[in-house]
Parts: structure tokens; sequence; C-alpha cells
């Protein structure tokens, strides 16, 4: 099973998707940011995170 098969989209849905990841790998200008790849014959991809934590302020205080 791939990571595509894991989310069940419709057909028309994962051949956009397909596309627009192959045409990034042809050079394509970058729509996806999932930065695809080909590793041997299979289509990977790589999932990058940021996580901001934030504490609300309780009002400005000088």
């Amino acid at each position: 099973m791939t990571w595509l098969d894991l989310t069940n989209p419709d057909i028309e849905t994962r051949r956009v998707i397909l596309g627009e990841l192959i045409a990034e790998i042809n050079g394509a200008p970058r729509s996806t940011g999932m930065s695809p790849f080909w590793q041997e014959e299979e289509l990977m991809f790589l999932q990058t995170w940021a996580i901001v934590a934030g504490v609300k302020s309780q009002g400005l205080t000088l």
C-alpha cells in the first residue's frame, strides 16, 4: 500500500496529485511543497513540519 492509497482519493484527484508531483520532479515550478523524488521506481516525498507555540498576552505593560 502506498501513502496515496492511505488517503483514498477518487480517480481524478489521484490523477491530479500524481501529475503535479511528477511535473515537479521533471522541472516544473514547485507547486506542491512536498519535494517529490523517485526512490528506485517508487514516488516519494519529503514532509517538513514547523510547530509554533505561543502564550496569550495578558495585556501590554510598560
